[in-house]
This record gives structure tokens, C-alpha cells and sequence, in this order.
């Protein structure tokens, strides 16, 4: 079973198990969400976030702070 070491802000845990954590892209935190940007060919910018990070356009939809939200 691989640990790993996970901080949150001021906060460090150990997580243990066979599931790979995604981490955000932009902090570092545990990540369980991607961005939903559309990019060339019908594809997603797919890039890890975590909830703090995400941008919520509407609900189930994310895009990350590298794209522009659109007005």
C-alpha cells in the first residue's frame, strides 16, 4: 500500500491506499476535480484542481485560472 504525504494550507496528513490523489495544479492540494476548458479537437484542458482553485462556471463545470470566464 504506497502513503502519501497531503498538506492543506497549515494542515499535513498522511494518506494511505491504492488510489492515486490527484493533486491541483495551481496549490498543491488534493485535487478531485478537472478543468472543463474547451481546447482544440474537442478535448478538455483536463489540468487537476481543487475546489478552492476551480472556477465554477455552472454546476459540473470547472475551468482552471489559466482560461478566461466567459461573461
Amino acid at each position: 500500500m504506497r502513503c502519501t504525504r497531503v498538506q492543506v494550507d497549515v494542515i499535513a496528513t498522511i494518506v494511505c491506499g491504492s488510489r492515486i490523489i490527484s493533486t491541483c495544479a495551481f496549490c498543491g492540494a488534493p485535487g478531485g476535480l478537472l478543468c472543463d476548458f474547451a481546447t482544440k479537437g474537442l478535448k478538455t484542458c483536463d489540468k487537476a484542481l481543487c475546489r478552492r482553485c476551480a472556477i465554477v462556471i455552472s454546476p459540473g463545470v470547472d475551468f482552471c485560472p489559466d482560461h478566461p470566464v466567459p461573461v
